[in-house]
């Protein structure tokens, strides 16, 4: 289990302790839902397996989240829809990437991508307000953008285009109803991870099977005074072929 807390430093220093400029990044960082975001990625890129916020339950067991018919394929990762909707205009992208759970093998390119976006972003956004990362304030807009659904989903889009030698459009991973395979990515349907919701086909049938149900704590923005979300990495050792 990994905690948002001093905890942490001493993972990311001795995973990435070839990695000065990520390091000096992480120790600056001062706000705790883009710690608890980041970490995530950090351990996710380090160690692989399967991560799940807290406030998730897992409704089928993780050896049956890949389908059997990909069982000769080459899988090593597997992302779930969040949102394919119009319900909810804070969403800036006809569709969206959940990172509340996440599958991967260790040293996956989206966890690389989704990293330095996060960096990118927040050092960006550190400059626009006129201040440093340890002193910055962000708005709930800012944080899906620069180290939530949005950093992830565009991390997720930018590799699965690298994969397939070409740009893959929204067009191709709306309206999913079963799981589909981009290079080593495997695609669910909004069901996959995001089952329950109130938009997105969540909880029709027709749109793949329920693995994972969020039950959308949100401490990290209704309750401002509390120390945080605390999020926990389950770590599967994932097999040669598959995540």
């Amino acid at each position: 289990m990994i905690k948002v807390d001093e905890s942490n430093t001493p993972f990311v220093e001795e995973r990435f302790q070839d990695r000065p400029a990520l390091l000096a990044f992480w120790k600056d960082l001062n706000v705790t839902i883009l710690r608890a975001d980041m970490i995530r990625y950090l351990a996710m890129l380090a160690e692989g397996g399967v991560y799940s916020d807290l406030d998730t339950s897992c409704l089928k067991p993780i050896e049956q989240w890949i389908p059997e018919r990909f069982s000769r394929e080459n899988i090593n990762a597997v992302v779930g829809v969040e949102y394919d909707d119009t319900t909810y205009r804070m969403f800036v992208r006809p569709m969206s990437f959940c990172q509340w759970t996440l599958m991967a093998k260790p040293g996956h390119p989206i966890f690389e991508a989704v990293v330095a976006r996060v960096i990118h972003h927040l050092e960006y956004l550190a400059r626009v307000k006129n201040t440093d990362l340890g002193n910055l304030e962000v708005e709930k807009k800012e944080v899906l953008e620069g180290t939530g659904p949005g950093a992830f989903t565009d991390a997720v889009m930018e590799v699965l285009s690298n994969d397939m030698g070409r740009r893959v459009e929204w067009s191709e991973v709306q309206g999913l109803k079963e799981p589909k395979l981009f290079g080593d990515v495997l695609v669910l349907p909004i069901n996959g991870f995001a089952s329950g919701q109130k938009h997105s086909h969540s909880g029709d049938k027709e749109y793949g099977e329920a693995l994972v149900k969020h039950h959308f704590g949100r401490s990290w923005y209704t309750r401002p005074a509390d120390p945080g979300p605390t999020v926990a990495a389950t770590i599967e050792k994932p097999d040669e072929k598959r995540a």
